[in-house]
Order: C-alpha cells, then structure tokens, then sequence
C-alpha cells in the first residue's frame, strides 16, 4: 500500500499555575495600594486592573503554541463580565502582602517593586507599560460564561510574549462600561482562594506541518462609517 504523510504534529495543552497575583488600583486615593495577599482581586474600568504572572516552564520551548483560556470565576454569582482587554506586561513585580502607605511596598500603581521603584523606567507608572505603550501583545476578546465561571480564550502569541520577553505576565481590564451603581466592583476569586483561583489552560503543538496554509479570507465588517473607516476581519 502506500501511505502519503503530509504531516508529523502532534498537539498537547498545559495548565499553567498562577504564581502571583494583584489589582492595580488606579484610583486617585488607592495608587498606593496592594493586595497581593487577598483572595479575591478587583477589576473595574479604569480603576482597577487585574496583573497575574503564570508558571510557563512545563510548554516545551520549541512548541506553536495556538491559544490559551484563563477560567475566572466571580466572588459575587450575580456579577457578570463581558468585554474584556488584556495585555502582557514586559516589567517584572513583586506580588506583595497587601497594605497601603507612601512607601508602596510591593507592586502598585506607582512602582513594581517597592519603596522608590518605578515601572521599568524613571517616572512610569503602571499606564506606561501596558496596552500596546511598551512592545505589548495587546487586544479586546469577549468572556464566555461557562457553568459558574468565565472563560477568556487568548491567541497563543500571548504566552509566546510572555515566555520570550514580557516578564510581567497578564492584566486584565474590564471594557464593558459597567462602572457605576450596583454591579461597578467586580471580584473573582485569586489564586490564595484555591480551587477557585484563575486556572490559564496553554494549547499547543509541536512537529513539522507539510501542508501549506491555505489563502487568508478578508471580509468587511458592517459598513463604512461616515469618515471613511472600514473594519476588516
């Protein structure tokens, strides 16, 4: 007989424990604050943002790797998210123990790493390395209610910055405009909450594909608007 091999790949997926985690307050009178310690983590428009580092070492270094899901689950079963932006963060934090004072101990909106720090420059603050400011892997996806929990499905070229040169892992900020009233603070449960704790799901493969790609699809989304912007996908 004969047997036509177009390709040697095969496929795996990882699950990558959180080793760190905090909320960036943004908030006038918070910028000092950490909550490295707390088991549950703040995210709220542009005043609290989500920063998580993960254990990447068991993804094979050679390995494509083709997307990632980060399970949240929330604190509070009536709160929802929705639109949700991330990006990866190229500057190293130290989680910390919680607190606030003028020294910012550990990582918070002022510096990453305590009395003094900065965020890997002279003056930046947290909003200078992230969402596309500092080589960042950067967009907007929509979250996925799943069961009790939230799933957030990520490109893989995240984990590969993450892996190569974006040290400080993930933050995450909530896009939905649900800031006020009732349902405006958001928690889900951090990784000292255990089980609950955000639990990132790392696909890859690994191997030599033969099979050439076929020809990308580009559609037009909508129509263009009234000063000639066009989306595509």
């Amino acid at each position: 007989f004969l047997m036509l091999l177009t390709s040697l790949v095969y496929g795996d997926e990882t699950i990558c424990p959180v080793i760190a985690d905090n909320s960036i307050a943004a908030h006038g009178s918070e910028l000092n604050e950490n909550s490295g310690s707390a088991k549950r983590i703040k995210i709220k428009g542009s005043e609290n943002y989500p920063v998580m580092k993960f254990d990447l070492s068991k993804i094979p270094s050679d390995a494509n790797i083709e997307k990632a899901e980060l399970i949240l689950q929330l604190t509070n079963p009536k709160m929802i998210i929705r639109q949700i932006g991330y990006s990866t963060i190229p500057v190293d934090w130290e989680e910390g123990t919680g607190g606030s004072d003028k020294d910012h101990k550990f990582s918070c909106y002022l510096g990453a790493n305590g009395p003094g720090s900065d965020w890997g420059r002279k003056g930046y603050r947290y909003p200078h390395v992230i969402s596309g400011n500092a080589g960042n892997v950067c967009g907007v996806l929509l979250a996925e209610k799943v069961g009790e929990n939230f799933k957030l499905t990520f490109p893989g070229r995240i984990i590969a910055a993450m892996k190569k040169d974006q040290v400080g892992g993930l933050t995450l900020s909530d896009e939905s405009g649900w800031w006020g009233g009732e349902f405006s603070n958001i928690y889900f449960h951090s990784r000292e909450a255990g089980a609950q704790g955000p639990q990132l799901k790392v696909f890859w493969t690994k191997g030599t594909d033969k099979v050439a790609p076929s020809a990308p699809v580009v559609k037009q989304v909508g129509v263009s608007t009234d000063d000639g912007e066009v989306l595509f996908e």
